[in-house]
């Protein structure tokens, strides 16, 4: 029995080329992504925390692309779940804070609640 190449497609026995399969990261995961520094000199390390509302992935990557490239970033945490972002370096609080909101309106340091 032979079939014609569009009817092996409906059969589901052969996908098209530019079918790849589900892919999980289209819907927003509750992960922590890390992006280690080069080089971190513990001793000059400070760690700056921040609350940030994401709305999606697209957010945090732009978040995390602008906020590395501040000279004395270190390193930036964002922990979607929490909506809480961590950055470690020897960039002052305030330069930080101020291109953070550049990016999202309502960001503010982070209030550890008692």
């Amino acid at each position: 029995m032979s079939f014609a190449q569009n009817e092996l497609f409906y059969l589901g026995s052969n996908q098209p080329g530019w079918y790849a399969g589900y892919n999980p990261s289209w819907i927003m995961s509750r992960r922590v992504e890390k992006v280690p520094a080069e080089k971190q000199d513990d001793s000059n390390i400070g760690v700056i925390e921040m609350r940030m509302s994401f709305c999606c992935e697209g957010c945090v990557e732009k978040v995390q692309k602008k906020l590395k490239i501040i000279e004395g970033v270190g390193s930036v945490e964002i922990n979607t779940q929490s909506q809480k972002v961590i950055v470690r370096g020897t960039a002052k609080p305030a330069a930080v804070l101020k291109e953070a909101k550049k990016i999202v309106d309502r960001t503010e340091f982070w209030k550890e609640k008692k």
